[in-house]
C-alpha cells in the first residue's frame, strides 16, 4: 500500500507543474513523465543513437501543442485586448480582437455592451462564449480555464467534450468546473458589491467557494429557464455538486478589495502548504495503512488550485498599487511551496496576469 500511495503522490506532483500559467512549465511536466516512461521502456537500449533524438523531438512537439493559442471563431460588436502599456502611457492600449484571429494569452479582454466573443481551444475544440459588458480572460495559460472578472460566461454543449477534460470558470466569488454541461455565469458589480448568478441547464457542474463567499437563491428571473432554484450538495472531494437551476453567490460581509484579495491569498497559501505536507509525508513513507492519505492529498491539491485561482484573479483586478505587488509576491510564495519555478510574478510589476494554482 505504501508503494501505491507513493505512486499516486508522484503522479499528482507531476501534474502540479502542468497547471502553471507558463506553457514551458506545463510542457516540462508532461514531457518529464514521457521521459520517465521512455527511460523505463528503453532500459538497456542505450546503444540506439536515435533514442535521444526521438525523445527531444517528442518534447519539442509536446511543447508546441501545449502552447497553441485559442482563436476567436465569433466576434460580434467591440471586443478588445488590453495590451500592456509602455511606462510613459497612463493606460493600457486596446487592440481589437479580429474574427478567426489568435486570442492573446493571459491578457484581459474588454467586451462592450451587447458584444459577444466565442473562443475555441485548438487542441480539444471546446468552445466558450462571453457576452458584454465584460472583462475576461479566455484560455488562461493555454488551458481550458476562463477568468471572468465581470460579464457573462456561457458553455457550448457538444463542443470539445473529451473524457477527463474539464473547463474551469474562475470568478472573484469561486470556481465552477464541468466536462459537459450547459452552464452560464453572470458576474456583476465590483469590489465589495460583486455578485454572481450561476445557472445550470443540463449536465453536471461542481462549485468551489472561498470561505468569504456564500450561496443563496438566484435573483428573480435569473437564467434562461426562469427562477428555478438550484441546490448544491457537498461531495467527498470538497466541491459542491450542483443541480439544474440557478443560484446566487455573494460576498459574506463587506470587505475592501485589497482585504478580499489578501484573504484569498491566505487561503491559497494554507491549502498549498497542507497539500505539500501530505505529499512529503507520503513520499517519506510515513503512510503504512492504506491509500487514504494519497486520496486526501489529491483532494486538497485540487481545492488548492481553485483557491489560488480565485486569489490570483482577485489580485489581478486590483488597481495598480503597492498592495497588488505585495500580494502577487505572496502568490509566488505559494508557487514555491508547490515546488514550481519562481520568477517575475504574473500580476506584479511589468506583467498582466497572476500565477495559477495546482491541480
Amino acid at each position: 500500500m505504501r508503494r501505491e500511495a507513493s505512486l499516486v503522490v508522484f503522479a499528482s506532483l507531476a501534474a502540479v507543474a502542468a497547471c502553471d500559467r507558463s506553457p514551458d512549465a506545463a510542457a516540462g511536466a508532461d514531457a518529464g513523465a514521457g521521459v520517465n516512461a521512455g527511460a523505463s521502456a528503453d532500459a538497456g537500449a542505450s546503444a540506439d543513437p536515435g533514442a535521444e533524438a526521438r525523445m527531444a523531438a517528442w518534447d519539442k512537439a509536446l511543447k508546441g501543442a501545449q502552447s497553441l493559442p485559442c482563436r476567436a471563431i465569433a466576434v460580434d460588436g467591440h471586443v478588445s485586448a488590453e495590451m500592456p502599456a509602455p511606462a510613459s502611457a497612463p493606460e493600457s492600449a486596446l487592440e481589437p480582437v479580429p474574427l478567426r484571429g489568435e486570442i492573446p494569452t493571459d491578457t484581459w479582454l474588454s467586451l462592450a455592451p451587447d458584444s459577444r466573443l466565442v473562443a475555441k481551444d485548438p487542441r480539444t475544440t471546446r468552445e466558450t462564449a462571453f457576452v458584454g459588458p465584460a472583462r475576461v480572460q479566455p484560455c488562461v495559460a493555454h488551458r481550458e480555464e476562463s477568468w471572468i472578472a465581470s460579464g457573462r460566461f456561457e458553455s457550448s454543449i457538444g463542443a470539445g467534450e473529451t473524457p477527463g477534460a474539464e473547463e474551469w470558470a474562475v470568478t472573484p466569488l469561486g470556481v465552477a468546473r464541468y466536462m459537459a454541461a450547459q452552464l452560464q455565469l453572470d458576474v456583476r458589480g465590483q469590489d465589495a458589491t460583486v455578485g454572481a448568478t450561476v445557472t445550470l441547464g443540463t449536465g453536471v457542474a461542481f462549485l468551489w467557494l472561498p470561505d468569504d463567499t456564500h450561496e443563496g437563491p438566484a435573483p428573480r428571473g435569473a437564467g434562461d429557464g426562469g427562477p428555478v432554484a438550484a441546490t448544491t450538495a457537498l461531495d467527498d472531494d470538497g466541491w459542491r455538486r450542483m443541480t439544474g437551476g440557478s443560484l446566487a453567490l455573494a460576498r459574506t460581509g463587506a470587505r475592501a478589495p485589497a482585504d478580499a484579495a489578501a484573504f484569498a491569498v491566505d487561503q491559497c497559501l494554507a491549502l498549498t502548504k497542507q497539500a505539500r505536507a501530505l505529499a512529503d509525508q507520503l513520499l517519506a513513507g510515513g503512510v503504512t495503512q492504506d491509500a487514504g492519505a494519497a486520496k486526501d492529498q489529491l483532494r486538497i491539491r485540487r481545492i488548492a488550485r481553485a483557491a489560488c485561482a480565485v486569489a490570483a484573479l482577485r489580485v489581478e483586478i486590483l488597481p495598480a498599487a503597492k498592495a497588488k505587488a505585495t500580494l502577487a509576491g505572496r502568490l509566488v510564495e505559494a508557487r514555491g511551496v508547490r515546488g514550481m519555478p519562481s520568477g517575475d510574478p504574473p500580476g506584479g510589476p511589468g506583467t498582466s496576469s497572476a500565477p495559477a494554482a495546482p491541480p
